[in-house]
Parts: C-alpha cells; structure tokens; sequence
C-alpha cells in the first residue's frame, strides 16, 4: 500500500540525543541573547530619533505628523497618491510609521484599484514573530514582482508578493 511520506514521517523519525541538542541549545541562547540586545539598541536609538522638538534636533522637521486614517474596508476603490505626495509623508529613510515604500510600488502611483484586505496583523518572518499594525491595507493586483530597484539587490526574487500600503498614501474614490 502506497503512502505519504509524511503521514508515516513519525514513524521514521527520531529524537536527538541531549548531546546533539547541547550545541544547538548554546548558539540558540547566544543567539536570542545577542537579538534581545540588538532589540534595546535599537529601541534606545528610535527613541533619541524621535524625540519632540523641545527635547533636542530632530531630523525629521519637515515630515507631518499622523495622517488621519481613512479606515478603509475591502471592495471600496482608492487612488494611490503620486510619488511627489507620497514623498511628503516619508522619513529621511522613506517609510511612514516604520513602513517602506518601495521602488516596486512607485509604479502604481497615480493609478486606481480596490482594496483587497485591511491588514491588522502580519507574521515577520525574519523576526519569527506576529505582530499588529495600523492603517495598512492590501490592493488588489498591486504586487512586487521582483524586478529590483536601483541597487538591484533583490532583481529576480520570485514570490510575487502583495505590496503594503499605508492609508496616508491613498485616497478614497467616489464610485
């Protein structure tokens, strides 16, 4: 009788031993120690980045505040604002309450499409971890396609993943 492989994976597998696992064991603990630390730095620095203006220079004098969100919902259609409006509410690292905009989303800007899904929560893979965020949605058929940027350091990445974008980058179409 012809199976699965992995519906009989548990009868095929074994557990290590406590001296396979002692190595693993210390670089995972040096390792999320090492992460943990990284994390207070980089707390530490976000916090001396973006300090108000009566507590010292910032750098970020001439980006608005908070943008009021549009609190959107799946089906309504919005207009992606141009580069130019949309450069007006980037960082000196061209993110938006912590989030980039891309090379890849710069060619839909100007153009009009549905909102697929509102995102409240996203898993970071890189972090291994879920986390929530705000006044974010997807669109629908707005994707990265890998092509790169200028650097070109990620040309021919083939996930084809749905671009993020936050509400203050676009703007609501009366159907």
């Amino acid at each position: 009788m012809m199976h699965c492989q992995l519906q009989c994976l548990e009868q095929s597998v074994c557990d290590f031993s406590f001296r396979e696992k002692l190595p693993k064991l210390v670089v995972r603990n040096v390792f999320f120690g090492a992460m943990k630390l990284i994390g207070i730095v980089k707390i530490l620095a976000w916090k001396i980045m973006n300090r108000t203006e009566g507590e010292g220079d910032t750098s970020n004098k001439n980006v608005p505040g908070p943008i009021p969100p549009l609190n959107l919902k799946p089906g309504e259609r919005v207009k992606v604002k141009s580069y130019e409006e949309i450069q007006e509410t980037l960082d000196q690292n061209c993110k938006y309450q912590g989030l980039s905009f891309t090379v890849a989303q710069r060619k839909y800007c100007g153009r009009t499409y549905t909102v697929l899904k509102r995102l409240e929560k996203v898993f970071d893979e890189r972090r291994w971890k879920l986390s929530k965020i705000r006044d974010t949605v997807l669109l629908d058929g707005v994707v990265c396609d890998g092509a790169g940027g200028i650097s070109r350091e990620w040309d021919g990445c083939d996930r084809y993943c749905l671009l993020w974008w936050k509400e203050a980058w676009l703007e609501r179409v009366d159907t």
